[in-house]
């Protein structure tokens, strides 16, 4: 695995989450746990990666150095306006908020151009 191996969670133009790699394939169970990342429904409105309360556009990093992932997730996305909807960038290595959405944005342009970055309002390393 490369220092800069990016994935996506969250709405991919279109309501509907899903973990998804560079090229647009969806990351199933038995990949994210070769990867040692977490499933689609771990970081769906998670406890753990999302800061508290629910506000559109906050977001926090999260850094596993368990499994040397840090984890960018926040509230909101232009694609499906229902509640308790989220995103996440995981980025290979522990790194800072601005460097993981640089990577996403080099992995990810065409999403990354529709979305904003979010105001980091948490960090943890768990």
């Amino acid at each position: 695995m490369s220092q800069n191996f990016v994935l996506f969670f969250g709405c991919n133009e279109q309501a509907g989450h899903h973990l998804i790699g560079p090229s647009g394939y969806s990351v199933r169970d038995f990949e994210a746990d070769r990867l040692m990342v977490p499933h689609d429904h771990q970081l769906d409105g998670s406890c753990i990666f999302l800061p508290r309360p629910e506000v559109a556009g906050n977001g926090a990093v999260t850094y596993l150095p368990a499994t040397d992932w840090t984890i960018l997730a926040w509230w909101g996305s232009p694609f499906d306006k229902r509640g308790a909807v989220n995103n996440a960038i995981i980025v290979s290595g522990k790194v800072r908020a601005e460097e993981c959405w640089r990577l996403f944005a080099a992995a990810f342009p065409t999403l990354a151009s529709k979305l904003m970055m979010p105001r980091i309002v948490a960090e943890s390393t768990i």
